[in-house]
């Protein structure tokens, strides 16, 4: 009995934190309450699953919990409320950790009541299971602790290059529901072009996609998921060869979409909001058999909404479902199908008027009203194999199609000049496109032994295809009012007799190691052997032509390095150099393809992380040198008949792109949580037959970019407790100006936004969502006379209901 109340006794002090002192913060963040619904289970799983929704590191040695069973946790408790409940009917406790977390101890009880009166906790092996997953959900967490955008997982200290994540937590505090608003709020990126079809900017060029790390043929045209599909957002910025093989400098954005879970559970959020907008979403997920080797998750979304602008609609519908299969305790298979549906009023921006200034109607639509429906289609499989020895292999094959059907469109020829009532000539087209991607990704990765330290190595090999026939018929109308008029039923071109067929492979083989040459001190090299072939044809009545070669490289190398070097345990500094290759399609005056784009990227930074990794930081200061690229050819004798006005192109051209960015993200106190990025950027043509010594690329790339996000959650007591269940965000979003030559400009601006949420129990929220909060007008998108002048939204809210069950 005497024994029985002595470990009573200990877990009683482990449980109100006397073992180990904790700062202030981390007391505060414990007793913080989250409800939790973890089933019975083996205890290993239920605590990497406790770490995981509490946003805790719990380490352990995997001897502790093996075939011990833990009872689950239930209800609305504090972090040690919840791990008590875990190791009930263990001999284990979770004792606080110096600077926060906890480590998993074992309570060892002698015969002896003279050596009974000292309970000893033995040693323990940490694992860094819990710290390793990159998964945001259930966290609640801003500061993501892993990427999976490379093929390991890996920190972001780990990383000699700038990385942001969008995570689960900051895309529901801010309500955002699509891709451009999600590419908003991160760091050093910049969206503008048409509504569902945005181009997304960094460091004065076009970012690169990957899904799920799989690189993605082509722009992101067209292929803006409903983020309810996607656990998170990681944007890598500076040249991604490596990953990508040939590409911008810009980076690239990995869309990482959710998986199915190891616990039943469902949740569905319902929306209504500005411009009769309406959304609901049903998220799904759990166990498929008894042992849990099967798991399951499918989501649904659909949206309607009218745009703030005249005749603007835009309906959409996405249906992802996926299976997990455990094989073997180390080989697990994965199937992912999805299916979108897109009608939308195309838009392509105003025009100006005649006199080079703006339409002061933010709301007037030109073109056709006729919805134009769009159709995605993806199916993807990947596998992975666990060897035991520390090694991993994993695979992975995508095959995404688009099927856009006969969307039509409407342009004016010149400025609109009020003096002969506003009409002007008109260009209507006519737009049928059908696309299809492939791509495969293979890869090994793990340690290996060298001059007595433990390093890493990572080999692979990817290809990607795009297959895209498109067929494009205009027809021209006189005098027409375009301000007024959009029904051109009566003139509708039919289909162009001849259809375009661009078909593009490259593959490559790539590797990179990770060298240990001192305890803070890692090398990181590693470089990618790229081949690029891209082709065309046309396809007519009569037949397909033969094919017209493009441009075509072969075993392009692009080296990468980086040095990182632990100053401390929360301070990292790192410096890495990127080679950048991106093959062109134009052609010198002796009918030659030019030289592929090439340049570099050095970078170097600081990264931090604090708080047991729950507030990131980095500063980093770069450089990009980008040289061959296609500049107007000055010789006038030289002719090329395949251009409308007989102008040659030349690899000559150069541009330097510099600047820097400080980025602070995650948690300052408990329930306060910031998202907030400066960028400054100093684009410029260093060579050019036309803006040599002028801004580049000065219509996506404003010099200064700022982000602020703040959101707080009030705790139980405060102020008296009137404020239980209430959270507040604030943001800001500034920029300098943007313009583009012969065309409009943007002056510098800000906008504000808001949030209000409350919980109403543990199962249900609402939270309303605030747009624009000054009603700011200004240019999203700088055009020409013609088109592609297009306005951010007007003040505007969103209310969203969303409960788990």
């Amino acid at each position: 009995m005497a024994l029985h109340v002595l470990c009573l006794g200990l877990l009683a002090g482990v449980g109100s934190g006397v073992v180990t002192p904790r700062t202030a913060w981390a007391q505060a963040e414990a007793d913080a309450q989250r409800h939790y619904r973890i089933p019975a289970g083996p205890l290993g799983d239920t605590l990497n699953r406790l770490g995981h929704e509490a946003g805790v590191l719990v380490t352990f040695g995997s001897q502790l919990t093996e075939g011990q069973h833990s009872p689950g946790v239930q209800g609305l408790l504090t972090v040690e409320q919840a791990l008590a409940q875990a190791l009930r009917g263990t001999r284990l406790a979770a004792v606080p950790a110096q600077g926060g977390g906890y480590t998993l101890r074992e309570l060892v009880l002698v015969q002896s009541m003279a050596d009974s009166q000292g309970v000893s906790l033995a040693a323990v092996t940490v694992t860094a299971e819990a710290l390793r997953s990159a998964v945001t959900e259930d966290t609640g967490q801003y500061a993501a602790r892993a990427v999976s955008i490379g093929k390991d997982t890996l920190t972001l200290r780990e990383i000699p290059q700038s990385v942001s994540v969008l995570t689960q937590a900051q895309i529901k505090d801010q309500g955002m529901t699509d891709m451009a608003q999600a590419m908003q709020s991160v760091a050093g990126v910049r969206t503008d072009s048409y509504a569902g079809e945005e181009r997304m900017s960094v460091r004065g060029y076009t970012l690169g996609a990957q899904f799920d790390g799989v690189p993605q043929m082509a722009s992101l045209l067209y292929m803006h998921n409903d983020l309810a599909l996607y656990d998170r957002v990681e944007v890598l910025r500076g040249p991604s060869g490596l990953l990508q093989g040939s590409g911008s400098p810009a980076g690239s954005v990995n869309y990482v979409r959710k998986r199915p879970k190891d616990t039943a559970g469902v949740e569905v959020a319902l929306s209504a909001g500005s411009w009769n907008h309406y959304r609901a979403e049903v998220d799904a997920t759990g166990p498929l058999n008894q042992g849990g080797t099967l798991r399951g998750r499918a989501v649904l979304a659909y949206s309607d909404q009218d745009m703030f602008y005249d005749v603007g609609h835009a309906r959409s519908m996405v249906a992802y479902g996926m299976v997990e299969y455990d094989l073997t305790p180390q080989t697990k298979l994965g199937l992912a199908l999805t299916h979108m549906d897109v009608e939308r009023v195309n838009f392509f921006g105003q025009p100006t008027k005649v006199d080079g200034s703006l339409l002061e109607n933010r709301k007037a639509f030109v073109g056709s009203n006729r919805r134009a429906p769009r159709e995605i289609n993806e199916v993807a499989l990947d596998a992975s194999h666990q060897f035991g020895n520390g090694w991993t292999a994993k695979g992975t094959l995508s095959r995404k199609t688009l099927d856009y059907n006969a969307g039509y469109t409407a342009y004016p020829w010149s400025g609109l000049d009020s003096s002969n009532g506003g009409l002007v000539g008109v260009s209507l087209g006519r737009i049928q496109q059908d696309d299809v991607w492939t791509g495969v990704d293979a890869s090994v990765s793990g340690p290996f032994e060298l001059l007595g330290r433990r390093h890493t190595v990572t080999l692979g090999y990817n290809r990607i295809t795009e297959d895209f026939k498109g067929n494009n018929n205009y027809v021209s109308l006189q005098d027409w009012d375009v301000l007024h008029q959009h029904d051109f039923s009566a003139f509708l071109p039919g289909p162009a007799a001849r259809t375009n067929n661009d078909y593009t492979v490259e593959s490559g083989f790539y590797g990179v190691t990770r060298l240990k040459l001192a305890d803070p001190l890692t090398l990181v090299l590693g470089g990618r052997w790229t081949s690029y072939e891209s082709r065309s044809r046309g396809i007519t009545a009569a037949g397909h032509e033969p094919w017209t070669e493009n441009s075509k490289v072969r075993h392009e190398f692009t080296p990468y390095g980086g040095l990182l070097w632990d100053w401390t345990p929360q301070l990292t500094w790192y410096a890495s150099y990127a080679d950048i290759f991106a093959p062109q399609t134009v052609k010198d005056y002796q009918g030659r393809l030019l030289d592929p784009r090439v340049g570099w990227q050095v970078e170097t930074g600081i990264k931090g992380a604090f708080f047991d990794d729950r507030l990131n930081v980095s500063l980093a200061a770069f450089r990009i040198r980008e040289k061959n690229r296609s500049m107007l050819d000055p010789d006038p004798s030289h002719i090329c008949a395949d251009s409308w006005d007989g102008a040659c192109s030349m690899a000559a051209g150069e541009v330097q792109s510099q600047g820097w960015e400080a980025e602070v993200v995650g948690k300052l106190a408990p329930g306060w949580d910031v998202s907030t990025s400066y960028t400054y950027l100093n684009a410029k043509y260093l060579r050019d037959s036309a803006n040599a010594g002028q801004r580049f690329a000065p219509e996506t790339t404003p010099r200064h970019l700022l982000k602020l996000w703040s959101h707080y959650r009030f705790n139980d007591q405060a102020l008296g407790g009137r404020m239980k269940g209430w959270s507040l965000g604030m943001g800001v979003q500034a920029q300098s100006d943007i313009y583009i030559a012969n065309g409009s400009r943007q002056g510098g601006y800000a906008t504000v936004s808001a949030t209000l949420g409350y919980r109403i129990n543990p199962r249900w929220h609402a939270h309303l969502a605030l747009n624009n909060l000054t009603d700011r007008s200004y240019l999203q998108s700088v055009g020409s006379a013609t088109f592609h002048n297009m306005y951010g939204a007007p003040r505007n809210a969103m209310l969203t209901l969303r409960g788990q069950f």
